[in-house]
């Protein structure tokens, strides 16, 4: 028979229906040893698992001795096994030569087969080398393709590309931020130093909040660390300030009439005296200017006292010397308080300033180049955030707190003596009065002694008086 290569490949696949089991061999085959029968990619056994029909230079069919599964994979390949079958002598039929040439020509086949199905260089290129590298070098290996000669060559091991391929996830994610990684070698000086520094860094994102807030406010903080000698200093007479805070009507009241404190400063000891004596001195308040008339005339006063029967006949005007107690409360009382308000005229400017605090210190902040540092210092950036308003407040009024500043001694001061700033206060007006007067203050004073045994006499001849009167009265 006639057997064309081309229309005779040696190789059928099917895909088996639930239970069949014959299979037709559409290529022609000499014996039942040609055949390979593989079920799901398994080389299954003649006789054991499938028997044959058909053959002797013609087409036939396969049959598995247990019926195959819904689409399983049969493949039916010839493979002739190479040899001569037909010695040729000088009686030969010519049945005989033309079986000996179909196997051949089957065996061509066959081999024309397995040549399709290998790798194979391009008719067209120069040959490169196809060679197999020497098995030890290609142990564990793999073969690739050199990227110039593209001749065969030893490849990666199996253990590195099995490693590759259990992080293909991540080297997807790496290829998609390829450009940021390129960007990234520019800068691996600053990564290192960030990673030198990394628990810095750490104890920075920790106070991140904190960090942030003070970031917010930097401007203030940078008034602050300025003046924060100031700061201190104010921090230090903290319960002070807080006590004048509270007396600052009182305070802004003093400093109004402060040059009248002044001129009782100035003349604290008769102040004193008059202090010692408060409840003369508001009866006379009440009268200054007849006590001014006494003053000019203090020698007629005197003489007053040493001639009391005189005295006496001045019992018919009791009513002019009563009104000179009659407003004790016009002079506030002045007493214990020297030191005090010595101390008050001293420190106008810096009570002035304390009555202004009213703003806040914004929060204190760090640079990014200052990671580091403000790690080392982020127990007190914790301190400032959670102080922050108050930070704020000292930070609006850093020009009040620079103020205040080297008056802390003196705002200390005050402070211990807010009652009797208190009583100044509410008798400042009598305290003017008196620093007006403060020369008539001072010679009635001097002269206490005597106007108080004047009026001791005044009020003996006011009772003689009423006695004669009472006496007149009885006898009339």
């Amino acid at each position: 028979m006639t057997i064309n290569v081309s229309d005779n490949s040696p190789r059928i696949n099917y895909s088996a229906t639930l239970g069949q089991t014959s299979f037709p061999v559409p290529f022609v085959f000499f014996d039942s040893g040609d055949l390979k029968v593989y079920l799901n990619g398994v080389l299954k056994a003649f006789s054991t698992d499938y028997t044959v029909t058909g053959g002797s230079g013609s087409t036939g069919s396969i049959t598995l001795l247990v019926a195959a599964a819904l689409s399983d994979k049969i493949a039916i390949t010839r493979d002739v096994p190479l040899g001569r079958s037909t010695d040729l002598t000088s009686t030969y039929s010519g049945t005989a030569i033309n079986d000996q040439l179909d196997t051949i020509v089957a065996q061509i086949a066959d081999i024309d087969d397995k040549a399709s199905r290998a790798i194979q260089v391009n008719d067209y290129e120069l040959g490169a080398s196809v060679t197999l590298p020497s098995i030890d070098s290609r142990k564990g290996k793999t073969i690739q393709f050199n990227s110039t000669t593209g001749a065969l060559e030893v490849g990666p091991s199996g253990d590195d590309l099995t490693a590759i391929g259990s992080v293909t996830s991540e080297i997807a994610s790496l290829a998609a931020i390829s450009g940021t990684l390129t960007s990234l070698g520019g800068y691996v000086a600053e990564i290192n130093a960030v990673g030198d520094n990394i628990a810095s860094v750490v104890a920075v994102n920790v106070g991140l909040t904190n960090v942030n807030t003070v970031a917010s406010g930097i401007a203030n903080v940078g008034s602050v660390a300025a003046s924060i000698a100031d700061v201190n200093d104010v921090a230090d007479s903290i319960g002070e300030i807080t006590l004048v805070s509270g007396k600052l009507t009182n305070i802004d009241t003093v400093a109004l009439g402060i040059s009248s404190v002044n001129t009782v400063a100035t003349n604290i000891a008769a102040t004193n005296a008059v202090g010692g004596n408060i409840s003369a001195v508001t009866g006379v308040n009440a009268s200054l200017t007849q006590v001014g008339t006494v003053h000019t005339n203090i020698g007629n006063v005197n003489v007053v006292g040493n001639n009391i029967d005189d005295v006496n006949d001045v019992a018919n005007v009791i009513t002019d010397v009563s009104t000179v107690a009659a407003d004790l409360a016009d002079i506030g009382t002045v007493a214990g308080i020297s030191n005090n308000v010595s101390t008050v005229a001293g420190i106008s400017s810096s009570v002035t300033t304390v009555a202004g605090i009213t703003g806040a210190i914004a929060t204190v902040n760090t640079n990014e180049a200052d990671i580091a540092a403000a790690a080392g210092a982020v127990g007190n950036i914790n301190k400032v955030a959670s102080s922050i308003s108050n930070v704020n407040i000292v930070g609006a009024n850093i020009s009040n707190v620079n103020a205040l500043g080297p008056y802390a001694a003196s705002i200390g001061s005050v402070s211990l003596n807010l009652d009797d700033i208190g009583i100044v206060a509410a008798d400042i007006s009598d305290v003017t009065n008196v620093a007006d007067n403060i020369a008539t203050v001072s010679d009635a004073a001097g002269s206490l002694t005597a106007i108080q045994t004047a009026m001791l006499q005044m009020a003996t001849a006011f009772t003689n008086s009423q006695t004669r009167y009472v006496t007149a009265t009885a006898f009339a």
